[in-house]
């Protein structure tokens, strides 16, 4: 049963929060670079955590979880994407040419070691996960042009109150030489 912070971005409840075709994400995320990538552990419009990814051409990726009872999913992956912006600071033309300054990054370990690594890479493919989790949520992951892979699954807070995203990184598997 969804929580009163998620109820009005579901279907049905008034003012409904779709997320975006999966086609149409996948059109506009392949072969995009990505330039910066964000998490915000505050509660965001879902009550989820966000995770923001902005593309080098200046199109921005919103990533949250919500709860839905419309769907073989209980908690969905909700995704908005959002236009180039018309106006362009110095400092966002800097940002997307030359990436973030060290003291930019996350103050979590676990983030800035995927910021890193993500940051500059171009991505290859988006594969859904048709089967729900077995907690029952939706997943998704991006494959990286470097092999990389980073995935997305909606899940629940320890708590089980909020819906929350679970986002795993790995990097590309090493390719051992071995000299005889």
């Amino acid at each position: 049963m969804p929580f009163p912070t998620d109820g009005h971005l579901l279907p049905g409840h008034g003012r409904a929060e779709k997320s975006e075709k999966r086609t149409r994400l996948a059109e506009m995320l392949e072969g995009g670079q990505i330039a910066t990538l964000d998490v915000d552990a505050g509660p965001g419009p879902t009550g989820s955590p966000v995770m923001g990814i902005e593309l080098v051409t200046g199109v921005r990726l919103a990533i949250m979880a919500a709860f839905d009872q419309n769907s073989r999913y209980k908690i969905r992956l909700i995704f908005r994407l959002m236009p180039a912006r018309a106006i362009w600071t110095p400092e966002d033309v800097r940002r997307s040419r030359f990436g973030r300054p060290a003291e930019e990054y996350d103050p979590d370990p676990k983030v800035a070691t995927m910021q890193r690594r993500v940051e500059g890479e171009v991505i290859r493919g988006l594969i859904q996960q048709v089967e729900p989790t077995p907690w029952g949520g939706e997943a998704m992951a991006m494959e990286l042009r470097n092999g990389g892979r980073l995935s997305l699954a909606a899940g629940v807070t320890e708590e089980g109150r909020r819906a929350d995203i679970i986002w795993d990184y790995r990097d590309p598997p090493r390719r051992r030489i071995i000299r005889p």
